[in-house]
């Protein structure tokens, strides 16, 4: 806990010095942790609860006095601490990996659409790598409908293409 405390409040002091200096000329303010595996929690959500969330609520709210939208980076099975995170104020979780438990579209749309907005939802471990581009489309065509035009998912890959991904299926 104190090993947190302290990168915590050299995160949020770079913040600030970031904010200071760049606030004003962006739109959106990105944060990062991957606190989940494809399975879960790397560690208990009352620890992310206690340690990691009044963090959050701080730089939020530094972020907020920028009036920029604050995006979440954070790769895996969320489901146990993103509505400690929505709670907080985040605006944008950045990504939905859909290969993690639980991940998939259908759920995240109906557990969180309404809360938050989604970016990713593109498979990149199975889908990008293996499925054909019909596949691809079919899937792209699948999120467009579930979500109709009331906004709130910025689709794309889950993260990063792997180098073996065909350029037919990004395209």
């Amino acid at each position: 806990e104190r090993l947190i405390g302290e990168v915590g409040e050299f995160c949020l002091e770079f913040n600030l010095r970031y904010l200071a200096a760049f606030g004003a000329r962006a739109e959106v303010y990105g944060a990062w942790d991957d606190v989940a595996g494809q399975d879960g929690m790397m560690f208990s959500p009352a620890l992310f609860r206690r340690c990691f969330q009044p963090l959050y609520r701080e730089m939020i709210a530094e972020v907020r006095r920028y009036g920029l939208i604050f995006s979440w980076h954070c790769c895996g099975s969320v489901h146990q601490v993103l509505p400690l995170m929505i709670d907080a104020g985040i605006d944008v979780l950045d990504v939905v990996q859909t290969s993690a438990r639980d991940m998939d579209l259908e759920t995240m749309y109906r557990r969180y659409g309404q809360d938050v907005c989604l970016s990713g939802g593109i498979d990149v471990q199975k889908l990008l790598v293996s499925g054909t581009p019909a596949q691809v489309r079919a899937e792209v065509r699948r999120a467009h409908d579930l979500w109709g035009t009331r906004g709130g998912l910025v689709l794309g890959p889950s993260h990063e293409a792997a180098p073996e991904t065909p350029i037919e299926n990004i395209l």
